[in-house]
């Protein structure tokens, strides 16, 4: 059985992304949802957090946007 990355009965664990998985994630976000150079990201989440990550600062990146951390 695989390992998960979390479960309600012990610690989160790690997941493993490669920086190419990363920034495949980011310019598709990027293509489907418009980002651009002259939008901010809001990332409320710790960066320690996979959708911190892939979700918002992956495309942020890719798309050349400003980030704004908590």
């Amino acid at each position: 059985m695989p390992a998960r990355t979390s479960d309600s009965t012990s610690a989160p664990k790690a997941a493993i992304c490669s920086q190419g998985r990363l920034a495949s994630a980011g310019e598709a976000l990027v293509s489907r949802f418009g980002t651009g150079r002259d939008d901010v990201h809001y990332i409320c989440m710790p960066m320690f957090h996979g959708n911190a990550v892939i979700a918002n600062w992956a495309p942020a990146l890719a798309a050349g946007a400003t980030v704004a951390l908590r």
